[in-house]
């Protein structure tokens, strides 16, 4: 496997698993310099414990591997799945 976190000149920082934006230890692969940050699993919106999507306008959207969701349909997943 392959790990890579790279800066970009319009994000603050992007990280890579074997090429596919991957989030590790529970921090955003994505992360704007606005503030705004995206949690992936394998290349797929993801994240167990909060909303996958956080604008910094404070909206936010909650992925389970990569299909938006309606937070009651991630809670719901969430307690069914742990």
């Amino acid at each position: 496997m392959s790990k890579r976190v790279v800066e970009y000149f319009d994000y603050s920082t992007c990280s890579y698993l074997d090429g596919e934006l991957h989030s590790f230890d529970n921090n955003p692969a994505v992360e704007y310099k606005d503030g705004t940050k995206m949690w992936f699993y394998r290349g797929k919106r993801h994240k167990i414990g909060g909303p996958a999507v956080e604008y910094s306008d404070g909206s936010k959207y909650w992925f389970i591997y990569g299909n938006l969701v309606s937070e009651e349909e991630y809670n719901f997943y969430i307690t069914k799945t742990i």
